[in-house]
């Protein structure tokens, strides 16, 4: 799960892992109860310092997105399953955002880019993964 993270990305290690958790919880492939690696862990499988690692469980913890239990280790916290749907949405803005930056950047006018997004909606493979998951677009 982290094993291909990218220290030349501006966005910081410990960040990206912090980022990999939340997407994994808002696809539910990571879901309330679930354990994460120990620090040790997460540090050899992301292949960074052990600092990184508890830095990263630190960020999810104060997302109550983990909770760490003495001796136990760290889960995904019980609230994740109510919050995955609202992660989807909030990945879904993050990507709505870096669409209208790479078209403004290109110039792309707010008509245009709505008309190529209701013509891409209209392909067959894009209608087929709308109509799987209508609630992650509405």
């Amino acid at each position: 799960m982290f094993s291909d993270l990218k220290p030349a990305d501006p966005l910081p290690l410990f960040r990206q892992i912090v980022e990999r958790v939340r997407q994994h919880v808002a696809r539910g492939a990571l879901r309330a109860g679930d354990r994460l690696p120990t620090i040790r862990e997460l540090a050899r499988e992301a292949r960074v310092n052990r600092n990184t690692a508890a830095r990263a469980i630190q960020a999810l913890e104060a997302e109550n997105l983990v909770v760490t239990r003495v001796g136990r280790g760290t889960f995904i916290a019980p609230t994740a399953d109510e919050r995955s749907a609202e992660l989807r949405r909030i990945d879904l803005q993050r990507a709505v955002d870096e669409v209208l930056r790479v078209a403004g950047e290109q110039g792309v006018s707010r008509k245009e880019l709505l008309r190529m997004i209701d013509s891409r909606s209209n392909e067959r493979h894009v209608k087929v993964a709308l109509v799987r998951q209508p609630e992650e677009v509405s």
